[in-house]
């Protein structure tokens, strides 16, 4: 992790009254099944066209991105990585999870995922919020969701809980309603177990709806693209996303390199949301993962950008003020081809979701420098002004080469990460790829 700035205390970010949260997905844990990289769950089923019996051949497989390897452990390695995920986490200012529940009978387990996670954040720092989030798509029932929060109510310091002691959860496509959830608040509320509801609504939903009179805040799920992201207004709990590929339905969203992700944080800095929350940590299904993630090749440090990029953000939204850049970095992103490259290996073709602006296929070099310098990208040269600069070029075939001059000579240069075409793999990978490099 390269930063142009001088990251505050951990103590810093738990001290805030605002709360950077991340969506985690439970089925993308780090490891599946405690076995080497090269022939765990992810490479034999998930990253290739033939992988869970043919069963997204079309798609060409049913993600193209993936967490960086990690090596087989002891008997406890779910803990292990659970506890690594959130120092991961907190590393770059994230304070907390929003835990997508799916599993009722897991659920109410200690011992089982969610339970797991509570603990892990417990070990790590009791700072660390876990939110239950009921993915409504599942179907929880009511006494469902009082049995949960029950069961997790005493004795959990990680469960979260706002700042008057009220238990917080949330639920994500909340459009049951009033009366469902207003239900269960009053017979949590009835058993001494005060509660405060931040439901999240798919898109925008702006800042006052019918949930409202019993919600803490709305949140919401927010689309990857610049503009959407840029037009707020904020949410309470604001959405903050990276890029939108979903390679097992054959659609992406166009982000517009790193737009996306520094127009969400900029509506809700600028917005006065109270919680942000990252969509999302770990959901490789829809390649929208802050998690550090790699391909195929398993290749470390190709995926840390919108990791890296979170830290200074994070800083930025907890603090109340923009960080002082101290360091020159550049942050290169760009996909490895475009939707339209030939992909033989994936008979059905992703396109771009309806309704949406036109694909862009550029190399982006977003500069954090201290004083003016000229960024290069395959030897085009751009003047950026101190501070955040955003470089663009069209994209060309190969390995695109990236410097940063001052008086003519290179203060530093390197290599992207990713080649840019052709397309080895047969399959189309629309993921953006990227990484922070300095000095």
């Amino acid at each position: 992790m390269s930063l142009p700035f001088v990251l505050p205390a951990t103590d810093v970010f738990f001290g805030s009254q605002k709360r950077v949260l991340a969506h985690y997905v439970e089925l993308f844990q780090r490891q599946i099944d405690n076995v080497p990289a090269a022939t765990d769950y992810y490479s034999r089923n998930w990253l290739i066209p033939t992988g869970e019996n043919n069963k997204f051949l079309a798609q060409g497989g049913f993600i193209r991105s993936r967490p960086e390897a990690v090596a087989p452990g002891a008997i406890n390695y779910l803990l292990t990585n659970k506890q690594n995920e959130v120092k991961a986490a907190i590393a770059v200012g994230i304070t907390g999870f929003t835990y997508d529940l799916q599993n009722y009978a897991d659920d109410l387990l200690p011992t089982g995922k969610f339970g797991t996670m509570l603990t892990a954040a417990q070990n790590v720092d009791p700072r660390f919020w876990v939110v239950p989030m009921f993915d409504m798509a599942v179907g929880f029932s009511q006494d469902q969701i009082v049995k949960v929060m029950t069961t997790y109510a005493t004795g959990w310091p990680s469960i979260a809980r706002w700042c008057d002691g009220r238990i917080l959860f949330s639920a994500f496509n909340a459009s049951q309603p009033p009366p469902f959830w207003s239900g269960i608040i009053e017979r949590l509320n009835a058993a001494n177990i005060n509660v405060a509801f931040i439901p999240v609504l798919l898109g925008n939903p702006g800042t006052t709806g019918p949930l409202s009179p019993i919600s803490l805040g709305l949140g919401g799920w927010g689309t990857a693209r610049p503009d959407v992201a840029a037009a707020g207004p904020a949410n309470y709990m604001h959405p903050i996303l990276a890029q939108q590929f979903r390679p097992s339905s054959s659609v992406f969203w166009e982000a517009g390199n790193s737009a996306t992700l520094r127009n969400s944080w900029l509506t809700a800095i600028n917005g006065g949301s109270q919680l942000v929350q990252l969509v999302t940590w770990n959901d490789f299904s829809e390649a929208s993962q802050f998690q550090p993630y790699t391909d195929s090749s398993l290749t470390p440090n190709i995926g840390s950008w919108a990791y890296d990029l979170t830290a200074y953000y994070a800083t930025w939204f907890a603090t109340g003020k923009q960080p002082a850049i101290t360091k020159d970095v550049l942050y290169p992103v760009y996909r490895k081809m475009k939707s339209t490259d030939p992909h033989p290996n994936q008979p059905k073709p992703c396109v771009i979701q309806p309704g949406q602006p036109t694909e862009t296929f550029n190399i982006e070099c977003l500069s954090f420098l201290v004083t003016q310098g000229t960024v290069l990208i395959n030897g085009a040269a751009t003047v950026a002004q101190a501070g955040i600069t955003s470089v663009v070029t069209p994209t060309a075939p190969g390995t695109p080469k990236f410097a940063l001059q001052r008086n003519g000579s290179n203060v530093f240069s390197f290599n992207g990460p990713v080649a840019i075409g052709p397309n080895l793999q047969g399959t189309t990978d629309l993921s953006y790829y990227g990484c922070g490099f300095s000095a």
